[in-house]
Formats: structure tokens, C-alpha cells, sequence
């Protein structure tokens, strides 16, 4: 019996569940290694990242803009179920430092919502989950009527609702900053609270989001990418992507531990919708 326990323990300890400093990426490493973190394109200054390994989820909070470039998920079907309940505890990340973190006061009169890029419903078999993902370092600036509490939500529980054929997603999730191809300006950043016009700005608003899909059992994968406006009575399905469109826009790399050849395969083109 002793045995059968220690042997537990050290399982629960290699888990992400158990990590108890979020600056250590090892335990996310090994969550992902079948498809591998994103990276940056050309130049990366350390400085102005910072990675922080999360019970559900692993992110690369951008030290300027506050909010995060790329939030990666691993979604379980197992994980969308349960007694956790949502609490709207919104909280600054204190893993990061104060001059590079959103706070609260950031987002209060701004207009927009705190969006979560992991969802706060995709964690519901653990409370700790669930209330992590109220960290500031996984929210960014969205609109909120007909996009965030519309469209955007529809999208989180599509996603979610593709599990009921599936035993395990990854889902990726970030901003773009300039879409003028959208129909949508380059956003000012929200400016510091009560500040005037000579006080720095503090967190950027994303012209659009994009969420990626990828099934690892059946290597197949789906992207959208979304203007950050109102978008009434519009579907996630009218704003498929293909992959690479969203790297070029973003910089960044995806599913990186892949091969060259599979990744142009996965990327180059835009599935069409999910059914099941």
C-alpha cells in the first residue's frame, strides 16, 4: 500500500496541476510536447516575454502590451464537466511583475471586457482551474456586447462541443494587433487610469483574435480569426483561417515539434467547418 502511494505522488507531482511556480515551463513542456509551444519568428527579446506554466494551460505574456501573445490549451473532454463554479474573480498575475502586469483599475471604464483567451468553462472538473483562469495574464481587452458575450462565446462553447466526439483537443489562442484587411483600425492602447494624455499607455487593445483547433489523434486542425468589434448575428463559420495567415499576422510559429512538411500540410489551408 505504501508502495501503490508514493508511486501516486510522484505522478501527480510531474503534472502541471501540481506545479507549484508558474516560471517553470517543464510540466507544460511535457503537456505538449506531441505538438510543441509556439515560438517567435525572428528576433525575441527574452525581456519582453515572460512564460508562465499554468494548471490548464500555458501562456507567453507580452511584458508591453500586458496581455498575452499565445495562450495554449490542452483540452480533455473530461475537464468541461463538473461542479466548479464561476466566481468572476478577476486578479492581477503576481507572478509577474507590477510594471508589466494588467491590474483591474486597467480595465475599469475602458469599455471592454476582460476576455479570457483560455475559458473559464473549459475547466469546470476543478475550482483551482477555474478561478485560475481569472488571472489577468490570460484576459485582453474585447468587446463586449455581440463579440465577447456574443460571437466569441459561441465559438468557446463550439469548441467545447466538439469533445462530444473527441477525447482531447489543444486549442490556441492570441491577438492581432493590425487588420485593416478586416475592416477593423489598429486600437490605441487603454491609456493609464486617470491619466492624461502625457501619462504612458498601458494595455493594448487587439484589432482581432484568432483561435486555433488541431485534433492531435486524427491531425486535423481548424483556425478562426475574428475582428475585436460587434458582430451581431454573425457565425464563428464565417470567419475561418488558415493557419499561416494567422502566423503571418502574429509572427509567431505553431505546432512547432511537427515536421516542415506536415506543418505546411496543416497550415497552408482553410478548413472548412467542423460538423462533429
Amino acid at each position: 500500500m505504501q508502495r501503490i502511494l508514493i508511486i501516486i505522488a510522484l505522478i501527480a507531482f510531474a503534472t502541471p496541476s501540481m506545479a507549484a511556480d508558474p516560471t517553470d515551463i517543464t510540466p507544460c513542456e511535457s503537456m505538449f510536447a506531441d505538438t510543441g509551444m509556439p515560438s517567435y519568428r525572428g528576433d525575441f527579446d527574452e525581456d519582453h516575454h515572460s512564460l508562465r506554466c499554468r494548471l490548464g494551460y500555458v501562456l507567453s505574456h507580452n511584458n508591453e502590451t500586458r496581455i498575452p501573445d499565445w495562450v495554449l490549451q490542452e483540452l480533455p473532454d473530461g475537464q468541461i464537466s463538473g461542479a466548479a463554479k464561476r466566481k468572476d474573480n478577476f486578479k492581477a498575475d503576481d507572478s509577474l511583475p507590477p510594471e508589466t502586469r494588467a491590474e483591474k483599475s486597467d480595465y475599469k471604464g475602458s469599455g471592454f471586457d476582460q476576455g479570457h483567451q483560455a475559458p473559464a468553462a473549459d475547466f469546470k472538473s476543478s475550482q483551482e482551474m477555474t478561478d485560475e483562469s481569472f488571472l489577468l495574464s490570460n484576459m485582453a481587452p474585447q468587446v463586449g456586447l455581440s463579440f465577447n458575450r456574443g460571437i466569441w462565446a459561441h465559438l468557446e462553447e463550439q469548441v467545447r462541443d466538439w469533445l462530444d466526439t473527441r477525447s482531447r483537443l489543444i486549442v490556441i489562442t492570441g491577438p492581432v494587433y493590425d487588420a485593416p484587411d478586416l475592416n477593423v483600425p489598429k486600437v490605441p492602447a487603454i491609456p493609464k487610469p486617470g491619466a492624461g494624455q502625457a501619462e504612458p499607455e498601458r494595455v493594448a487593445v487587439p484589432a482581432a483574435f484568432y483561435k486555433i483547433v488541431y485534433d492531435p489523434e486524427i491531425g486535423r486542425a481548424i483556425a478562426f480569426l475574428m475582428p475585436n468589434k460587434k458582430l451581431p448575428k454573425r457565425k464563428p463559420a464565417e470567419f475561418l483561417a488558415s493557419i499561416a495567415d494567422i502566423e503571418e499576422r502574429t509572427g509567431l510559429d505553431f505546432f512547432t515539434t511537427l515536421t516542415k512538411r506536415r506543418q505546411r500540410t496543416l497550415e497552408s489551408n482553410v478548413s472548412p467547418m467542423w460538423e462533429h
